[in-house]
Parts: C-alpha cells; sequence; structure tokens
C-alpha cells in the first residue's frame, strides 16, 4: 500500500509514503508535520500491478470530484452556529423519516440533468 500527500487538489507531484499493515484490513503510516489543507490518495498493490488512486474509504472530505481525499480539521469545518443547532423535538421515534438513495440511482436517468 502506498499514500500519496498533495500540496494541493490540482497538484500533479507527491509525496509517496509507504504504509504498513496493521490490525485486521488496515493499513498504517504515522507522518510528522502540519497536513492540515493539502489532500490525499492511497492505492495498492496486487496481482504484480498497481491500483488506480482513490480516497480510500475512511475519508472524512474529498476534493473536487471526489478524487482525493482532503485533510481538514473536522472542527473546524463545522459552519457558524453549528455547536448551537437544535434537532427538531419529537415525542416519539415513529416521527423520524429517513431517507437513503444512491448517487448513481439518483443520477442515471439521462433527464436528471447531471
Amino acid at each position: 500500500m502506498e499514500l500519496r500527500i498533495y500540496e494541493s487538489v490540482e497538484a500533479t507531484d507527491y509525496v509517496a509514503y509507504g504504509l504498513r499493515k496493521d490490525k485486521g484490513d488496515s493499513w498504517r503510516r504515522t507522518i510528522k508535520g502540519d497536513l492540515i489543507g493539502k489532500y490525499y490518495t492511497v492505492h495498492s498493490y496486487q496481482n504484480d500491478e498497481w491500483s488506480e488512486e482513490a480516497p480510500g474509504i475512511f475519508a472524512k472530505a474529498v476534493g473536487i470530484s471526489g478524487g482525493r481525499a482532503a485533510i481538514i480539521d473536522i472542527a473546524k469545518a463545522n459552519p457558524e452556529g453549528w455547536a448551537d443547532d437544535l434537532r427538531p423535538a419529537m415525542t416519539d421515534k415513529t416521527d423520524i423519516v429517513v431517507y437513503e438513495t444512491h448517487l448513481r440511482d439518483f443520477t442515471m436517468s439521462p433527464v436528471s440533468g447531471i
């Protein structure tokens, strides 16, 4: 596994770091320094070839088109007033309405406009 750190979402140059196997299916690497505002991708070497770069499954934020993970301070990413926001009061758990959709389902129609 390899981790690539980019200075910006559009950058072509990167610094590569090898990752070491951790518990389960996780891979790990500690990098010293302030990486806030930079971007990263990961990719793996399997069957004698490198996979496509991807932001990885643990990304909390991504850049343009989701191709690279953004390194952010999640506490500073909240909009003004976020901590004071209150959810609507519900007297019964059946008052909750949850919708789920998949991006492909939402955009695959030729008339979706996307």
